[in-house]
């Protein structure tokens, strides 16, 4: 499946080096870290639908200037 995400700058150019570093295709890195990070989080109890629509919110203000 292919899909598109909108990464800051400096967070694209530190995956693109990191790849590079390791060898590897951006994509495989992005599988690998997307995998891991499930992984470890299927240890953890879910969190409800409001608790991550209220950590999501205010990630995004966080983020405006």
């Amino acid at each position: 499946m292919r899909t598109t995400l909108e990464l800051p700058d400096p967070l694209f150019r530190t995956l693109k080096a990191r790849a590079a570093l390791d060898g590897t295709t951006l994509k495989e890195l992005m599988l690998r870290f997307v995998q891991q990070g499930l992984s470890e989080t299927e240890a953890q109890p879910l969190r409800d639908a409001t608790q991550v629509a209220s950590s999501a919110a205010a990630a995004q203000q966080r983020q405006q200037p």
